[in-house]
């Protein structure tokens, strides 16, 4: 029996734990105590008197087996213990020490020690064989509870005690006890999606506040980190820890954050979806010098982080050149200034190699290529010593697998290639930069991401060449997985034949799966991922038969888990990426087959299979399957199966309800060609703005939400007055917009130019409105080529040619790329790729 089944086992068999510990409780006694305790009280023919008695008293006591044992104890007159903690000099002190010794090792017991000495002094309060448990016999259970216990329901323990030293006039909960339980429910953090637990310690800081109990930083810093490291999975938690800082800087010096602290909330940043998250980073840095907090190496890494994950174009046209700035300040503060606590690390260089490939400069592959370079130069001049390692190097060679154009991206892939090679020849006297499976993966995602006819061809040549090296003992990296899958993701990307794509992917998962049945060898067993790429391509290169195709493939990988050999089981993201492929087919039934594999996966959860319980992606992908089949009753049903999802309970459902859903629900109507799609997809949005839906799902509107709508107008084929009443709608939308405090995107600057374009006359008064609107595009930054498109289609020449060409007059003004790029650069600064 393991130890999690023993303690479940022990939690539900409380008076047998109860008898235990009143054993283990009373094995400490002197003989005199227990001789007391006995007589005269109780004499020994009594025995089911003193049961009656005890059991009364909430001291429970099981059987006369157990008295007798009590008893027993009276004859061992060699029974003591250091200190001599119990007796007619027992204290609190002593009593707590013993506790503390019991509850490291079994903090269960411990709490029935404290219980029965509680039950045992309130009986009898003269009686100096017992004592009150005051406030530290508490903490330290709770201190046994919160250590190095993973399961909650130790947690839940900790916080009932915690309560009922709250409820209690003569026990005083100190800082010490509240960090304890704060910090329990903040690690307890991997299966809170709705922040309940973090929610939890935040509401011990309150307490203690309540109790004019001044919170130390330590404790603020517990239930910061708790809201921080549920950044990206609970909705506000980004918020809160905003809050929660702002308020230690307020509080004028009495709770002082310090680096910890903001480094905290500048990692939660790099996991936000703000789209200045980098800009909130840098202002985090100015916030710390001005709160006297001096950044460490671990803060500036940490920002670097921010700028490599920055998503909006204007912070990723900046990151490559902020992350050098950072890099030269630490390498002088370190260098020139003798700071030792910013010397940048390996994994500062390897962060910042990652912050100039997410930048948007077109030479930013060689400026990371650069860092590689100063790094040898800074070791070997002996300013700082950072040697590259590996990974350094597989930075780069990831940094050449991202950007560029068409012709630079092959001059990528090929200098991918060159640097592994490179690194095969120092690694003779380096050997910490040996290739890995990264970086001939980096190397094959390359050649995957180049754009070229034969991309496909190139990286398998780089595979087999992996291959016939380990083979000859070249080199020690044996191909696995996902260089196999890298391989297929390349075929599926290139432009080679549609046949010859499906026909080499296919070969590649066989292959596998014969290798594997073959060897056993895990490295080489086909997983979720690969089947799910297996799909993709599927979904790229033959879309009138896609969802037979993923159907058969997904059916084959469930035959081959069935063989109990060790194949990967197919779980909730295999069959979600099944239905996209059925959503994205053009057979014929395809939605039908969709919604059949979410209606399975709802039977299999029900019956309580775990592994395939449905959430709003699988949800999302069978609405967009009927939202790409709207026409004939496709939307309806797409409307069916939300209420349905609605109807059912959280537990039911087994998932929270996402926006993205009831977007796709309008793209549906929109698509219908209904007679009332309009008014369908506005009944939706007013429903999602209603405050009563918004407390009882947690979702509110976003941009995406106001843009379906003003979309699903524009596709309104209605009489005239009903597209003059869908324009109305449109125009009403996107005023609304800025009333709630957001800002139109790109994508609602398109659908509103698409709207004009379909719903009004061509006269001077949609002239004025194509002027107007195109003007606050271009000053809020959101000019791409969605927007430019659909301009064009709503201008007459001349218009167009007024807004847009004069720009750049000598430029083709059918070609679209060419003018944006021409374009100021402050007109498309805030496109959100």
């Amino acid at each position: 029996m393991d130890d999690n089944e023993a303690a479940v086992r022990r939690r539900n068999q409380p008076q047998q734990r109860w008898s235990s510990a009143w054993l283990l409780f009373f094995s400490y006694l002197q003989p005199g105590l227990v001789t007391s305790f006995l007589a005269p009280r109780w004499s020994t023919d009594a025995l089911p008197r003193l049961r009656n008695h005890v059991t009364a008293e909430s001291i429970p006591c099981s059987s006369d087996s157990l008295i007798s044992s009590f008893i027993t104890l009276q004859t061992q007159s060699n029974k003591t213990l250091p200190g001599n903690f119990w007796g007619d000099n027992i204290t609190a002190t002593s009593f707590n020490m013993e506790l503390h010794n019991i509850a490291m090792g079994d903090p269960l017991s411990a709490i029935d020690c404290l219980e029965i000495m509680e039950a045992a002094y309130e009986r009898d309060p003269t009686d100096s064989n017992f004592v009150r448990p005051d406030s530290a016999c508490y903490t330290t259970v709770i201190e046994g509870l919160c250590y190095g216990n993973k399961d909650d329901d130790f947690v839940e323990r900790a916080q009932v005690l915690l309560d009922k030293m709250e409820r209690n006039p003569h026990l005083e909960p100190n800082q010490l006890t509240y960090s304890l339980v704060c910090q329990k429910w903040t690690d307890s953090y991997q299966h809170d999606f709705t922040g309940a637990h973090a929610q939890k310690a935040h509401d011990i800081l309150l307490a203690a506040q309540e109790k004019k109990q001044q919170p130390t930083g330590k404790l603020y810093s517990i239930v910061l980190e708790g809201w921080c490291r549920r950044v990206g999975k609970v909705p506000h938690a980004m918020e809160k820890a905003e809050a929660l800082l702002k308020e230690m800087e307020e509080s004028g010096g009495k709770v002082r954050p310090n680096v910890l602290t903001y480094t905290s909330v500048i990692g939660a940043l790099a996991r936000s979806r703000y789209p200045d998250l980098a800009h909130r980073a840098d202002e985090m840095l100015v916030r710390m010098k001005a709160h006297g907090v001096e950044p460490d190496m671990v803060a500036y890494t940490s920002i670097l982080n921010c700028w490599s994950r920055a998503v909006s174009r204007k912070e990723r046209e900046r990151a490559a050149s902020r992350a050098l700035d950072i890099l030269t300040k630490m390498e002088y503060m370190y260098a020139e200034e003798g700071l030792l606590h910013v010397k940048p690390s390996t994994v500062t260089y390897v962060t910042a190699i990652r912050a100039i490939g997410n930048s948007l400069h077109q030479d930013a592959p060689m400026m990371a290529e650069d860092v590689l370079w100063r790094m040898y130069n800074l070791t070997k001049t002996g300013r700082i010593n950072v040697p590259p390692n590996v990974g350094v190097w597989n930075a780069v060679i990831t940094c050449y697998s991202k950007a560029g154009s068409k012709l630079r991206k092959l001059q990528n892939a090929q200098r991918a290639e060159k640097l592994m090679v490179e690194m095969l020849k120092r690694s003779k006297e380096e050997a910490s930069i040996e290739p890995n499976v990264r970086t001939w993966g980096g190397v094959l995602r390359a050649w995957a991401a180049s754009s070229q006819n034969d991309s496909g061809e190139q990286a398998e040549r780089v595979f087999r060449l992996m291959q016939k090296w380990y083979k000859e003992g070249r080199i020690s990296t044996k191909p696995n997985v996902v260089c196999y899958t890298t391989v297929m993701n390349a075929w599926g990307r290139g432009n080679a034949p549609p046949k010859k794509v499906i026909a080499k992917v296919e070969s590649l998962l066989q292959g596998m799966e014969e290798l594997y049945e073959e060897t056993l060898d895990l490295d080489v067993r086909p997983n979720k991922i690969t089947y799910i790429t297996a799909l993709d391509v599927f979904s790229r290169k033959c879309r009138d038969t896609v969802g037979s195709r993923a159907q058969a493939t997904i059916d084959r990988m469930m035959r081959l888990y069935s063989k109990g050999v060790g194949y990967d089981r197919p779980t909730r993201i295999v069959f979600n990426a099944l239905i996209n492929a059925w959503s994205k087919s053009t057979e014929p039934n395809a939605a039908e087959n969709a919604e059949k594999v979410f209606r399975w996966m709802e039977t299999q959860y029900r019956a309580g299979d775990d592994y395939v319980k449905p959430d709003h992606v699988t949800l999302c992908g069978v609405l967009d399957a009927w939202a790409n089949n709207a026409e004939n009753g496709g939307a309806q049903r797409a409307q069916d199966i939300m209420e349905h999802a609605e109807s059912l309970t959280l537990e039911e459902r087994g998932f929270v309800h996402s926006i993205i859903g009831y977007n796709i629900l309008i793209k549906a109507w929109g698509r219908s060609r209904c007679p009332d799609s309009v008014e369908r997809a506005e009944q939706i949005l007013k429903r999602l703005e209603d405050e009563d839906h918004i407390r009882s799902h947690g979702i509110r509107p976003d941009i995406t939400t106001y843009s379906s709508l003003i979309n699903c107008c524009a596709y309104y084929t209605g009489d005239k007055d009903g597209r003059e009443a869908a324009f109305r709608l449109a125009l009403r939308t996107f005023n609304k917009i800025e009333e709630i405090g957001e800002k139109p995107n790109h994508i609602t600057y398109g659908t509103a130019f698409k709207a004009i374009a379909n719903l009004t006359p061509m006269d001077k008064n949609r002239e004025e409105l194509l002027e107007r609107l195109f003007h606050k595009c271009c000053e809020e930054g959101q000019v791409d080529a969605f927007v430019l498109s659909q301009l064009r289609v709503a201008s007459p020449p001349k218009l167009f040619h007024k807004l847009v060409e004069s720009q750049r007059s000598h430029l083709n003004g059918q070609d679209t790329k060419r003018i944006l790029r021409s374009l100021p650069r402050k007109w498309r600064i805030n496109v959100t790729e």
